[in-house]
């Protein structure tokens, strides 16, 4: 764990937000390279990907706000630096941007979303790695020789400690599962899956379809070995009840789209 990523001449870069910030950067680039690559009607700017990562922070910082502490702080939503971010808050006002950008443009959305879904996948395949060196989004307890002990300072450390899961004279957790590092391979996998789609897709709205159907199934399951996830009904985690109407809903727009596109062909 390395919360603060580097220091130059005073100041210090705080490792999720470096990771996060590389992680649009790159991501951004690779969508606008990707669109100009193609030579079709969509050309993406980095302008929208700044309407993204607007979006999506603020989105992200309301979910938090909404799930962890309470409505009457929803003001304190507009702090996005402050930290406390929530992927789905996040996809949520991402997509709400990208729409509004969009509509201002006259580009229709879903060809965009097909050409960012990709970048999206792996972009947070690459902030999870932030959050493994911030020490939040950490698993449960690990009997595997990859389990990660997080030391003092850590996010696991102190909910453990404040949950008196730990001693007070022990310096670090318990082997736990690095959570976050089955997110990132897990997503690079996605990515790959979603690059080959991309290629050959059928129709409009295809590729980002099979981000959202694969990224509800591998949250899912990757959900189930979060230790700092409350759980409700069935023993489900919030994340994990979205992820289940996520990629149910993207299933069906699948079966439904190639239900047509047979029955036209046929």
């Amino acid at each position: 764990m390395k919360p603060d990523l580097i220091t130059v001449f005073g100041v210090t870069f705080h490792s999720y937000r470096t990771v996060l910030a590389v992680a649009f950067a790159v991501c951004t680039i690779l969508a606008v390279r990707e669109s100009r690559r193609r030579g079709g009607a969509v050309v993406l700017t980095p302008v929208l990907g700044v309407w993204a990562l607007a979006g999506a922070l603020l989105g992200a910082r309301i979910f938090y706000v909404l799930q962890y502490e309470c409505i009457q702080a929803l003001a304190q939503a507009l702090l996005v630096w402050k930290g406390g971010l929530v992927f789905y808050g996040g996809l949520a006002g991402g997509t709400l941007a990208v729409a509004a950008y969009c509509r201002l443009r006259g580009m229709r959305v879903l060809p965009v979303a097909d050409i960012g879904a990709p970048y999206l996948a792996l972009g947070e395949a690459i902030t999870r790695i932030g959050c493994f060196l911030n020490g939040c989004c950490y698993g449960v307890a690990c009997a595997w020789p990859w389990g990660v002990s997080f030391p003092q300072g850590s996010v696991a450390y102190q909910d453990h400690l404040d949950a008196a899961i730990l001693g007070p004279n022990l310096t670090q957790t318990v082997p736990l599962h690095p959570t976050q590092l089955y997110m990132t391979a897990g997503l690079v996998a996605v990515f790959v899956m979603l690059k080959l789609l991309l290629s050959k897709k059928a129709w409009d709205g295809s590729v980002v379809c099979a981000y959202l159907l694969l990224y509800g199934i591998l949250r899912f399951l990757v959900e189930i070995l979060r230790g700092d996830s409350l759980r409700g009904a069935a023993g489900l985690t919030l994340s994990q009840s979205i992820s289940v109407a996520v990629a149910l809903a993207a299933l069906i727009a699948l079966m439904v789209q190639t239900r047509r596109g047979r029955a036209a062909t046929g």
